[in-house]
């Protein structure tokens, strides 16, 4: 098989949340921050009754786990403990007919521009009247870029939306058994959907499931990496084609053909498990021997061969609840510095380890981690670590 050719990739996101109060009634993101904007390292800002994290982008995830936790612990100090207040971290709310009647103008509309979609090759259309539907859901966009790959995908937006569909969203429909996602689904984060931003890729399938944890953060970034890869090498491929003369086409097309696309968006549109799990069955051979020659500095993937798709197959098996039973605020906000606690280390400590004994439980040291960045010597990191500027070094974790 022929080896996949990596690519300086950076990843970024805009994870969407709720506020709500003690009780649980849902509160407009503009009537607690009281402005449209908050800047930082990670921006938070007002999108309709939602709040959304702005992360910068980065080569790292432990970097992009770094921001995250230090926009959630300022809304913490800033926001929920001087107010009284929660964050809501479910994917769809429903609004009560008097939190309908309370909303802003703004929050009466949905302002997102249109999402085109990789199957039909045409702007997805919102066809419910947000001034009286009542639910709002929360994305979690992935944002790709790069210079080689944003070329790539820009070129091919439709082959990438489908490249992210089947390793990006049908896998975390087996991970996010949510029938909320349904509701979603039929506003937003339908199959194939995505924008061309001037920096790259944004595929607009998943919704803010990834933010359940550190862990399932850094496995939705690793997977977007993986899925703007296999398009890089697509395009490296095919990139010198002449249009009158014979195509040729990639050996990493083969991907494509061994699930079909109908499954794929009816295992996304719906979220049915089984379906997503049959689908992931037919690839996770193709992406043992993908993944299974890569060590490098830029091609950190969340898998490692055939060993760690076992390993991934039990986690699913347990259902993330088994995994993640903490607090979601509290665990972000207790969490260590990145490095040394996202997915991979994840895999191969906590789920290879239950795999073996049954028992499970937290390896990290809350006050120190251990940096595993690539080939960098091992060293501890203090837990809090100063403000990240906007353009980071892309370095994959």
């Amino acid at each position: 098989m022929k080896r996949l050719q990596t690519t300086n990739i950076s990843l970024g996101s805009d994870p969407e949340l709720f506020f709500s109060t003690k009780e649980g009634n849902t509160l407009e993101s503009i009537k607690v921050l009281e402005k449209e904007k908050i800047g930082g390292s990670c921006d938070i800002a007002v999108d309709g009754v939602q709040v959304e994290l702005h992360p910068s982008p980065v080569g790292c995830r432990a970097f992009a786990s770094n921001e995250i936790r230090r926009a959630l612990e300022r809304l913490k100090m800033e926001y929920l403990d001087k107010k009284g207040i929660k964050i809501n971290f479910s994917e769809v709310v429903k609004l009560s007919p008097e939190e309908m009647a309370a909303l802003t103008e703004n929050s009466k509309k949905f302002g997102c521009m249109p999402s085109m979609n990789g199957y039909t090759r045409a702007k997805s259309v919102i066809t419910v009247d947000p001034s009286v539907y009542p639910y709002r859901s929360a994305g979690g966009h992935l944002h790709v870029s790069g210079s080689q790959a944003t070329i790539a995908m820009q070129k091919m937006p439709e082959l990438t939306a489908r490249v992210m569909d089947i390793i990006v969203g049908n896998t975390f429909v087996m991970i996010d058994k949510d029938p909320a996602q349904v509701e979603r689904r039929k506003v937003y984060g339908k199959a194939g959907e995505y924008r061309l931003p001037r920096h790259g890729f944004e595929y607009r399938t998943l919704s803010n499931c990834w933010m359940k944890s550190n862990q399932l953060m850094s496995f939705a970034y690793g997977l977007a990496r993986l899925a703007a890869t296999i398009v890089f090498n697509i395009w490296q491929d095919e990139k010198d084609n002449k249009k009158d003369a014979p195509k040729k086409l990639s050996e990493f097309r083969k991907l494509l053909r061994l699930v079909k696309k109908a499954d794929i968006i009816r295992a996304i549109n719906t979220n049915d498990f089984n379906l997503a799990k049959a689908n992931w069955d037919k690839i996770k051979d193709y992406i043992a021997e993908l993944t299974s020659a890569h060590n490098g500095y830029y091609d950190t993937f969340p898998f490692r061969g055939e060993d760690t798709i076992q390993q991934f197959d039990y986690f699913v098996s347990k259902g993330i609840e088994y995994w993640f039973k903490e607090d979601i605020l509290t665990h972000w906000c207790t969490l260590p510095e990145g490095h040394g606690v996202g997915w991979e280390d994840f895999l191969a400590n906590e789920v290879k380890e239950d795999m073996a004994t049954g028992k499970f439980h937290w390896h990290w040291d809350k006050d120190t981690s251990t940096n595993y960045c690539n080939d960098f010597c091992a060293k501890k990191l203090p837990k809090y670590i100063p403000a990240m500027p906007k353009v980071m070094p892309t370095v994959a974790t």
